[in-house]
């Protein structure tokens, strides 16, 4: 498990040195397209809990892809806060 936590350490530290290095506007357009991206998972995570008109059939299936659009919209979060972050860095002596 340690070794885990210090992979994830280790992904979060690189993704801030490289968010940090782009310029502001790069930043900018980063932190929006990460936020469509959660925004578009919540979307699929809310449409896959409707109930289908065709039965239940595909429960699995359907979980399998819920459990995909959550993890890929909480990367998306997480990469939305870092560029956010990052644009403000400079002015607080981060970057």
């Amino acid at each position: 498990m340690t070794a885990f936590l210090q992979s994830v350490l280790d992904n979060l530290t690189n993704m801030w040195a490289w968010t940090v290095a782009l310029n502001s506007g790069l930043q900018l357009v980063l932190a929006m397209l990460a936020c469509a991206g959660a925004l578009l998972s919540a979307l699929l995570v809310r449409r896959m809990q409707a109930p289908s008109y065709n039965g239940d059939e595909q429960r699995a299936g359907r979980t399998i892809i819920m459990i995909a659009a959550w993890i890929l919209g909480l990367v998306c979060v997480i990469v939305t806060l870092l560029a956010v972050a990052a644009v403000f860095a400079p002015l607080i002596g981060l970057g």
